[in-house]
Formats: structure tokens, sequence, C-alpha cells
């Protein structure tokens, strides 16, 4: 097939020449094109013409459209084309000059032009992009159907429509012109770089009324370009409406706009309008995130997310730990922002922390049986509170009204919170009974034996039980450090800080985002807390992490020993025998502390020495960024007591850090097991450490630098974090070892003497299945839980909760005090509602004549015959929730298990909205249970 455009150099030999002028317009027809010859040169044929005009684009009635196919049909259009040759142009750019379609003509707002259809294309073989554009006349348009757009109704169903919804009013009409069923319309071909036209097809004439007509309504006037790349701007760097409204004045004052002058622009304005917002943000979305606003939120999401569509985005499903789409009115859109690892690994956390709602601990103990659960400290004593609260103690004399209360804010915060035996909490329990019982013959404390009375059987019987009353004492963080391997006081005992993290999002964060305060979309939603405010919020933690860092060691605390203080001195006193770096381990609280942390996190790794009788590890840092990779500090360890780290806490200050007290702690934890050959000494001060180091210089004499590991330079230290190579200075250049001939003979050995404390004979501790024996040894990892950690209550003999420690039997435990929660709550609702059933059957019973049905009645029967079943089936085994609840969110947390971005099946599925819900504010907690 030929083509159907080519190229030329020249004019073609023969042209085209149009009619003259008609009387009734500027009207040209095009009966006979001849084809032109073939050159090099962008030029199309005659057949290009038989091209249909776009007429689906315009906006105007049936009878319009059908004079339009006649215009076209009788040959009465005006079709023509036109090359590349200057000769050529001319005549296209003063046939679009004489009708108003020049670019000039077009920009004006009085045009009578319209663009209703813009579409470009590449073709194959050709560098130029061809634009095809549309434009229908001003007053040929109808604004019903423009209302429409371009999916629209059959008359009938539109006019059932609006009879439906009430609206049958007419649409008001913007354009500056009047509607007088005008049929010009043009359909232009353009070279797109160059704006050349090669196509004109349409109908030029105007009616009479368009010829006529007069501006009736000023026009639209856009802003100019500039305006929104400043404001645009300022919306990426968080500013709000009014700060974008006053820096538009401040601009408009000084003419700070590009091409702004004192005249007004004839085209544009530079003054922002309420109007303009909605645009201003819709364009902000596009250009700063690539989200296009006119798809519905749930299918940007799930395009996003699902790799097989052409829009998915890799970054924001990095950001998506779970994710399943709404495809039936009974779904729900479900969707987890966080980190994930492999796609195929599973997961079970150890510890959840929940408020006393049974629905949430029900699922988490049905899909992790194994975890600990636990209750916020603050909803445990909110519940309490309200409870009191119940006692009417307002009505009490006033001497024992205050006691009382004392008594009460005694039992709950300073002792049965910090109970970790259950029979010593019921013993707590018991005495404060006994002595209000005491009391109770006193005329006037009965009432307060009373109160409390009454206060004493509701905590024995809604939160006293084992299970329940490990959820929330101390017993129930222990048993979590200890699953965790960390200390207690890491064990959050409130939700609190998520409840503080949720109000910064609400009132610091999100409404940056916000238009005017509206409801976010929900893929702007994911798109900031996945893009911006979640990176943020990590850079702003690191950046509070290194100040803390900094500032604990640039000011020492105040109780530090004299020792450490002299340490911080030690780079001062260059020049002096002893003015190395040494290692002391005095006493020091803080450090201690966080090489307690280190230590039980598993943070020491050792590693396989290049130097005989030292050992090496490595220490993750404690401040992990997420996103960053983790930071590691090389550790050396000699037997006679020298030791280098690479932090800069130890190169800055000398002493011990917390990653070396750290390793102390692991070396003396394999000591008392009897792994090591060698008794390891510790210098206690600055001075033990100094005659230490000298000693070592004369035991070893040459060999000091083969045998004893120097300090990191600073240098060195900031620019070798990683664990994967060692830092150079710890790099043996040869090979070292105390027993010569058991390394092949072309290796360069050095035997090295043995520290100066021990005989000739001390075996070598620098094989490497030795030392990653000792990392990985069972009984190793189970002693770091209990030994450095402050010893926790045993189960003894009269302890109920004897055994439930065990993994084997943590489900058992968590469903029992969930039973113990549903079976209160049940009991307590049952009441209330039983007066009421009673007096409903005794008002049927009553009837003299059969009652009428209404919706209310028929709910309350139906519910009845579904309720009989759930008790016929619950009620002797309880279960851990009401099936409806639990069902729903258990499938939830099931399908979360995995850790990965899960996606339906079939990825052309269409999600549904999500279901509306009203603007939310939290109420008042009376929850007692």
């Amino acid at each position: 097939m030929k083509k159907l455009f080519h190229l030329c150099e020249d004019e073609p030999k023969s042209e085209f020449k149009p009619q003259a002028l008609s009387s009734a317009g500027v009207n040209f027809t095009a009966q006979a094109v001849p084809v032109h010859s073939r050159k090099v040169g962008l030029e199309w044929d005659d057949r290009r013409l038989n091209t249909k005009c776009n007429i689906d684009a315009l906006y105007c009635t049936e009878t319009q459209k059908d004079e339009i196919r006649a215009v076209h049909n009788d040959e009465r259009r005006f079709a023509q084309v036109f090359t590349t040759g200057p000769a050529s142009q001319e005549r296209a750019r003063q046939t679009l000059l004489d009708n108003g379609l020049d670019d000039v003509s077009l920009s004006m707002l009085e045009s009578r032009w319209s663009c209703v259809s813009q579409r470009a294309w590449n073709r194959a073989g050709v560098e130029e992009n061809i634009e095809r554009v549309v434009y229908q006349c001003v007053c040929g348009y109808d604004h019903n159907i423009r209302r429409l757009g371009r999916k629209r109704k059959r008359p009938e169903l539109e006019q059932a429509a609006k009879e439906a919804s009430g609206t049958t009013a007419a649409v008001v009409r913007h354009a500056p012109y009047d509607f007088t069923a005008c049929l010009a319309h043009a359909d232009i071909t353009y070279i797109k770089a160059t704006r050349q036209p090669v196509r004109i097809i349409g109908y030029l004439i105007h009616n009479e009324g368009c010829r006529t007509a007069e501006l009736k309504r000023a026009p639209a006037i856009p802003l100019h370009p500039h305006v929104y790349e400043v404001a645009i701007r300022q919306l990426q760097q968080g500013a709000s409406i009014t700060q974008i409204q006053k820096r538009n004045m401040e601009m408009l004052e000084s003419l700070s706009y590009r091409a702004q002058t004192m005249v007004h622009a004839l085209n544009h304005r530079y003054e922002l309008l309420p109007d303009d917002f909605s645009r201003l943000y819709r364009m902000h979305y596009r250009t700063t995130y690539n989200i296009d606003v006119s798809v519905i939120p749930e299918q940007n999401v799930h395009n996003w997310l699902d790799p097989q569509s052409p829009h998915y985005r890799k970054e924001v499903a990095a950001s998506v730990f779970y994710y399943a789409a709404r495809v039936k009115p009974t779904d729900r859109f479900k969707g987890w922002l966080g980190t994930h690892g492999d796609d195929s690994e599973e997961f079970e956390p150890f510890v959840g922390m929940t408020d006393t709602d049974t629905k949430e601990r029900g699922a988490l103990s049905t899909v992790w049986p194994e975890i600990v659960l636990l209750l916020c400290k603050f909803h445990v004593r909110q519940c309490w509170k309200n409870r009191r609260g119940t006692l009417k103690l307002s009505n009490i004399a006033s001497p024992w009204r205050g006691f009382v209360e004392q008594q009460l804010l005694n039992l709950e915060e300073r002792s049965l919170l910090q109970t970790d035996v259950h029979d010593e909490a019921l013993a707590i329990v018991d005495g404060v009974d006994n002595l209000f019982k005491a009391l109770a013959p006193d005329p006037e404390a009965q009432k307060a034996s009373s109160a409390v009375s009454e206060y004493i059987t509701y905590l024995r019987g809604t939160w006293m039980t084992f299970p329940m009353w490990r959820s929330w004492a101390r017993r129930g963080r222990i048993e979590a450090a200890r699953k965790m391997n960390v200390a207690i006081e890491t064990v959050l005992p409130t939700t609190n800080h998520l409840e503080s993290f949720n109000g910064t999002l609400k009132r610091k964060y999100i409404p940056q985002w916000q238009h005017s305060g509206r409801r976010l979309r929900l893929d702007v939603l994911l798109v900031c807390l996945a893009l911006d405010i979640m990176p943020r919020v990590y850079a702003r933690q690191r950046m509070l992490s290194q100040f803390e860092e900094w500032k604990k060691d640039r000011f020492h605390l105040p109780s530090a020993p004299a020792e450490a203080q002299d340490g911080d001195c030690q780079l001062a006193q260059a020049g002096t025998e002893d003015s190395g770096l040494h290692a002391w381990y005095a006493p020091d609280e803080r450090r201690d502390n966080e090489a307690l942390v280190l230590y039980q996190l598993k943070y020491l790794q050792a590693i396989p020495a290049q130097r005989p009788y030292e050992l090496w590890a490595t220490c993750q840092s404690s401040r992990k960024v997420p996103g960053q990779p983790v930071v590691c500090y090389w550790l050396t360890v000699h037997p006679s007591g020298l030791a280098t780290c690479s932090c800069l806490d130890w190169l800055t200050r000398g002493g011990a850090c917390k990653h070396l007290r750290a390793f102390k702690l692991l070396i003396d934890a394999w000591g008392r097991r009897g792994e090591l050959d060698l008794p390891f000494i510790f210098p206690r001060s600055r001075e033990e450490a100094v005659t230490v180091a000298r000693r070592n210089k004369i035991w070893y004499g040459e060999q000091y630098d083969s045998a004893i590991t120097k300090p990191c330079p600073s240098s060195a230290a900031l620019s070798h974090t990683s664990s994967e190579c060692l830092p150079p200075h710890m790099v043996v250049a040869a090979r070292c070892h105390p027993v010569a001939g058991s390394l092949p003979n072309d290796t360069p050995v050095t035997t090295i003497l043995p520290p100066p404390m021990v005989p000739d004979d001390t075996a070598s501790l620098v094989q490497a299945a030795e030392l990653e024996g000792m990392a990985s040894n069972d009984e190793h990892a189970n002693n770091i839980i209990s030994e450095p950690q402050a010893d926790a209550h045993t189960n003894s003999s009269e302890d109920p909760g004897k055994g439930y420690g065990s993994e084997s039997a943590q489900s058992r435990l968590n469903r029992e005090a969930i039973r113990f929660q549903v079976q209160d709550e049940l009991e307590h609702n049952v009441a209330d509602i039983l007066p009421k059933l009673h007096g409903v059957l005794n008002t049927i019973n009553s009837a003299p004549i059969s009652l009428s049905n209404s919706t209310s009645i028929q709910e309350l029967y139906d519910l009845l015959s579904p309720l009989k079943e759930a008790m016929d089936r619950h009620i002797e085994l309880l279960p851990l929730v009401d099936s409806s609840g639990t069902e729903h969110a258990t499938e939830t947390c099931k399908n979360a298990s995995k850790s990965s971005v899960h996606v339906e099946p079939d990825s052309k599925i269409i999600p549904l909205r999500t279901s509306p819900e009203p603007t939310q504010r939290r109420k008042d907690s009376y929850k007692t249970r």
C-alpha cells in the first residue's frame, strides 16, 4: 500500500486554486485536488481529504449533527491539503487568518472558536509529530450536551434522571455568546513542532444569528501559567492557601510575574481567585506526585499496586505492606503501610498491645496463637476510673471520701499494676477489702465501706482472674520482655505513643495537603504518606537521634567518675608517655545500661580474629534508621586488658564505650561457661590501663604491632561503618600464628608470644569455628536472656499461672483472658436488656387483638432466630468473640501474615468506591470492661 504522505523540497507542479468567496461567507470547496509529485518535504495528497471529520467530538444537538453530515455528504464542506513550502503555507496562514483560526485569534478571549478535541501521534518513518485539533463555533455548541461530556445519554434517559433527582431546571450557560445552532466547525491537522497546517476540513460558514451575535457574558479569563508555577512551588513546600494568597498579592504589587506589566495582559490575569484553587491542587497532585485525579481514587491505587498494570509505581508498592481491593459490596478496602521483606516470608509478632476490644484481641489470638497479648495501661485505668465514677463517692462524708479515693488510687497505680505474682495481687485486693469491712460497724464509715466493697467485687469479677491480670500487670510485661529478649524497661506500657503520632498526622502533616480542610482522596493520602510524610518523620527522628548522641558525647553526666572525665583530655596530652588511647571499665551507669541493651538484643557478633589470643566482634548501632544501611562498629579485646573500638565515643574520650562494655558482658558469659582457655583482664582505672599498655610494649617488643590491634584513626572510623570487610587498622600484613608449621609453606608466619600473664603453652582462640560456635550456641542464647536481666519471679506451686509461660500454652492463655472479657461483657449487656425484653413479652401478651407489623418489630423478630442459634452453639463453649466481627478481623490478619502486596488474580477488576464515612469525632469513654 502506498504511503499517504512523502517528502519533497519544491512546490508541487500543479496547485489547487480555490473558488471565489461565496456571498454567505468564507467557504472553499475541494472537488479536484491533483496528486502532487513525491519529493523531499512533508506533503499530503488528495487522498487525505477522504478522512471524515470528527463530528462526534462536537457538542451539538441531533438536528445539528444531521445538518453537518448533510454538508459533508453534499461536498459543501471546505477541504484542502497543504505542503510545507512557503507559498502553500502562506495560503494556509491566510485561510486561517480570514476565519479567525490562526494562533493569535484563537488566543483572544473574544474568539468564537472553542477547542473540543485534540490528539497527537507519530507517523512511521517520519520524525515530525502530527497533531489533529477540532474547533467548534461557540454559538453552535449546546451547553446542555456539553455538560454531559463524552459519555452522553439518550435524551429520554437524561430527562428521566433529571426527574428522579428533582433537578429539572435548565443548566446555566457560561459561554460568552448565546446559542444560535451555528454549524461552523474546523478539523485542522498540524505539524506539532512548527504548527504548520497540512490539512483543513470543515464547514467555515457561520449562520446569520452567529454573525450578528454580541458578547452576552464575560468570557473565562485564564490564570497566567507563572502564577500556577509559583503557587505549586509553595504547595510543595507545605504552604497554606493563606500564604499562597499573600505571596500572590506581594508579587502583583511588585510586578514580579513573568510578562507582567502595569497594563493588564490581553488574555491572562494574575489575580488568584477562590475558584482557581481546585485546579491548582489538581495540577499540584499531577506534577508533584503523578496523580491523575480524573481517575477514581480506588482505581488509581489498584493500578499503582498491580505489577501487571502499565501505571504500576514501584516506589508506592514498596511502602504498602498489604492491599486488597473492594470488588464486591460486601468487601472492604484494605491497605496497610509498612516495610516488608521477602514476599514469601511469613511473620508472627511476639507481642501485641490493644485496648479492651475483644474483637481485636480475638482476631490476633486466632491468627497468631503464640502472641503475648497485653492490655494498654491507659485504657485499663480509664475503665477503672469510669467504674469509680459510678460509686457516687460524692455522697460520702468529706473525710471518708478523700480516704476512699486515696486508697483506691494507691490500689490501682502503686499496687496492682506493679505486681508480678498473682497471689500477691489477690492479697493486696483482699487487704483493702478487709480494711473497709473492719470499718463497716462505724456509722460514718458505712457508705465508704459499701462503695469500696462494690468496687472490689467489680475488680475480682472482671480483672483479677489470672489470664486477665497477666494482660495488664507487670507480669505480662516481664513475659513480653523475655520473649523479645529485651529489658523490661523497653516494653511500653501504653499505646499513647501511637495516639500521639496519629494526632501529629492529623494536626501537623495532613493539613498541609488538604484543600480548605477537605478530606483527602484515598490515592492522594496514600502517596503523601508513603512518599512525603513518612520520609519526613523518619528524617526528623534521625536528626533528633543524632543530636542526642552528640549531646551525650559533648556534655557528660555530672555523676561520671573522675577517671572518665580525665579520659576526655587524653588527646590534649599528646607528647607524654601515656598519651595513647586506653580502655578501662570504670562504673558508668548510662553506658552500662546501654551496653546491657546491646547485649540483650544480640547486636554483638563474634568474628574470627587475625591476631592470636585476641577476641574480635562487630556491634550494630542501636540507632537503626529504616531504609538506611546498618552501621557497625569493630571491637577487639586482648586478654591482657587492651581493647579498641571504632566508634567516635571511644576514639575521642577513651575509657570504655557502651560497645566495649557489651563485649565484656559477652566475654564474661563465655568465661562462666568455660568456653575460654584464657583469663581476661579488664582494667578499672586509667592508671591501670596505662600500666597494662606499658607492660605489653615491653613484653612484645617488635612484635607489638602484630600482637596488639592499634586504635582506628578517626577519619577511617567515619568512612568505614560496614560489616562486610575488615577496616584497615585490623588487617594483618603477615599471617600470625603461635604454632609454626600449621600453615602452608608459602605463607609468611610470625610466632606471637602469649600474653605476659599466661604460660607459653596456652591454646589460641583464632579458630573461626570456635568463635562462631560461641556466637550461635543455643545455651549461650538462652543465658543471654536471663543473666544480665533483672531476675523475674518464677512460678511457684501456688501460682495459678504455672505452665502458662511456655510457648505451647500461650494460645490457651490468650483465649482464657478473652473468654473472661466476653463472659463479663455478655452478662453485663444481658442484665441491661432482660427487663426490657420481659416488658416486651408482657406488652405483646396484653394485646386483645392481633397487632400490625412494623420495620422495628420485624427486625426484632428476624434477630431472635440467629440469636438463639448463636446461644445454642456458643454458650457451653464460649467463643473468643462474636462470630461476625471475629471472622472479618481474623481474615484480615491472616491475609496480612505474608509480608507482600496482595492483588487479586484478575488484574482487570474494577475496584468499588470505599464506603462513605462521616466526619469522626473522639467520643468520651464510659467503658468499664
